[in-house]
């Protein structure tokens, strides 16, 4: 049954990589954090194994992804040139930030952020203007740092990827979402990169982790996960040319709703409460 899970979510994750940027964690971790402990994986590092393990598929989505969206001219290099030594700078800091925080603290600040991410999308849906042209306005450089270290450090310490931060703040400024999506996998590859090294070398040997571990990164879902996003990717980048921005919009925050629910469900569960 974890099988078909994994797949699943490896399949789903591919779609929302290229459709939405998303890297494909916001759907692989909670699926992990479900299937991780049918491997005998102890519950006080599901969390920091389904992270390190979804921030290694979120490379494989991401350089793709990026690519699809380069040859369909939706990535704005200057502005991604702009922003990357924020996203370095985030990186890094959650890189060290998820080694020092337990399995429960690190589920609550996801909730607490994902709750932010879905209020202010609310307010901008209200005041959402028609948008012409991917570059109505540019982003003033306190928005730019901002969005950068945000998503640097949410993506690498969650493993879902910029686009929690990328989509909301670059909409506000008139960006399509395809645009939006373009420069979060651009992102995504520097993230998970610099995050994957970071994980897979730490000295974890006093941690209760299983075999076949490399540093943050379960080998035995791996490939499972690989399986189904190889067919989600393409899939994803067909669909993103057939919907139209306000479907795309509407699917990004109905995820966004979805996976708070299933993520507060875990957090819950942690603490016995149902």
């Amino acid at each position: 049954m974890e099988v078909i899970i994994l797949i699943i979510a490896g399949f789903l994750g591919g779609i929302l990589a290229s459709l939405l940027g998303l890297g494909g964690g916001l759907v692989i971790v909670p699926a992990l954090m479900i299937c991780l402990p049918f491997y005998q994986v102890d519950s006080s590092v599901v969390m920091h194994l389904s992270v390190g393990t979804s921030l290694l598929i979120m490379l494989v989505n991401s350089v793709a992804s990026a690519w699809s969206h380069h040859q369909a001219r939706n990535i704005d290099w200057l502005l991604f040139g702009q922003i990357l030594p924020f996203v370095v700078v985030g990186t890094l800091t959650g890189c060290f930030v998820a080694i020092q925080l337990p399995t429960q603290l690190l589920i609550f600040i996801f909730l607490v952020f994902l709750l932010v991410i879905i209020v202010r999308f609310l307010s901008h849906f209200k005041k959402r203007k028609p948008m012409n042209m991917i570059n109505t306005s540019r982003p003033p450089m306190i928005a730019k740092g901002l969005s950068g270290v945000m998503s640097g450090l949410i993506g690498s310490c969650m493993g879902v990827g910029s686009s929690l931060i990328m989509v909301p703040v670059l909409k506000r400024y008139g960006f399509y979402i395809r645009h939006c999506a373009g420069l979060s996998n651009g992102f995504n590859v520097l993230i998970a990169l610099i995050a994957i090294f970071y994980y897979s070398t730490f000295n974890i040997a006093h941690e209760p982790f299983p075999n076949f571990t490399t540093g943050y990164i379960f080998w035995p879902v791996v490939i499972w996960l690989f399986l189904g996003s190889v067919v989600g990717v393409p899939f994803g980048t067909w669909l993103g040319r057939q919907l139209t921005e306000k479907i795309t919009t509407f699917i990004y925050f109905s995820l966004l709703l979805a996976i708070f629910f299933i993520m507060l469900y875990k957090l819950l569960r942690f603490y016995y409460l149902i």
